[in-house]
């Protein structure tokens, strides 16, 4: 099935970001939380979301707030920094949903937490009130995907795209997303290549409609894990939109055409990834206050599990914070 010679290939990643110049990503982003989070910025979202202007205040104190306790963690070990960075996420979270929604819920976590014989078994259920039910809500989960739900460690770190690659230094069994290159011809078609390390080209070929159930009825399959869709997109904008709407965008700005995207089976879990960074980190948050003894030889010895933790505390700290403004703003953003 292969392409003629003379097709000509979009250029590009087709990724539509709003770009916010900075010397240093990380530092960009949470500065960009902190020009959000004024009182005056805070007024207008309130006001533009039709919000009582007594949600300002607490808004902004607890925006405030979660830039602190970043701070206040960047230098702090494994052993401490969960637990500042949770709060420092709860609290963003919180200061943003006062003004976009009024409330944040009931004041709770909406989560409560339950040990297991191993960290990555360690276990958080959703609660039927408080934050982060709320906030999952809002961003799109279903209530019923949420009652007396589980979630272990284990499942939501295998949802974070940002650490996919170090995902499987756990030997913890699939990840519950997976690395799409994107090809697109002008006046041709587009194909979708889908890389799955632990998936033979036989069971793809297969069960490639049970993983990918949205990718069923707009697509075909073409070769060995590369998937065609039906209708020929006409401009490269076509090929943006149909990215957005099927695929996950990375959130570190790129050249080429590389998406994500989650599948269905083999234990893994669907969630949004601004969900699960939260929820992982409540879990090691209560890890830190109740069970340090789990973090002692990551923190202090070089297996596998301490870098894949430093490596997902990095993201925490760098990407939800970028979630949280993109969910407010409605629109990708790269910080370059």
């Amino acid at each position: 099935m292969g392409r003629a010679w003379r097709e000509i290939p979009y250029m590009g990643s087709f990724q539509r970001a709003t770009i916010i110049r900075s010397t240093d990503p990380l530092s960009g982003v949470w500065r960009e939380v902190e020009r959000v989070g004024t009182t005056d910025s805070v007024a207008r979202i309130a006001a533009g979301r039709s919000q009582p202007p007594a949600v300002c205040r607490p808004a902004v104190l607890k925006m405030r707030q979660a830039v602190e306790l970043r701070r206040a963690g960047i230098d702090a070990s494994l052993l401490t920094k969960p637990l500042l960075l949770y709060y420092s996420m709860l609290n963003l979270v919180r200061g943003v949903m006062l003004p976009t929604r009024g409330d944040f819920g009931a004041r709770a976590h909406g989560l409560s937490y339950s040990s297991g014989p191993t960290l990555l078994e360690c276990k958080a259920e959703v609660s039927p009130r408080g934050t982060f039910r709320a906030f999952a809500e809002s961003v799109g989960v279903p209530p019923a995907d949420l009652d007396k739900r589980v979630f272990s460690l284990r499942d939501l770190f295998a949802v974070i795209p940002e650490t996919l690659r170090d995902f499987y230094l756990l030997r913890a069994g699939p990840a519950s997303v997976v690395w799409v290159t994107v090809e697109s011809f002008i006046g041709g078609f587009t194909y979708l290549t889908f890389q799955l390390p632990d998936v033979d080209e036989a069971t793809f070929a297969s069960s490639w409609q049970t993983m990918f159930p949205w990718m069923a009825e707009v697509c075909d399959l073409d070769a060995a894990f590369r998937l065609r869709l039906k209708v020929k997109l006409q401009s490269d904008s076509m090929v943006a939109e149909f990215c957005s709407r099927y695929l996950i965008h990375d959130m570190r700005p790129r050249d080429s055409a590389v998406w994500l995207d989650h599948r269905v089976g083999g234990g893994v879990v669907l969630l949004p990834r601004i969900v699960a960074y939260l929820a992982a980190m409540f879990i090691l948050s209560n890890v830190c206050r109740y069970e340090p003894d789990y973090l002692e030889d990551a923190a202090v010895g070089g297996t596998d599990l301490g870098f894949f933790l430093g490596q997902f505390l990095s993201a925490a700290e760098r990407f939800f914070p970028h979630l949280v403004l993109e969910l407010m703003s409605g629109k990708c953003i790269h910080f370059e």
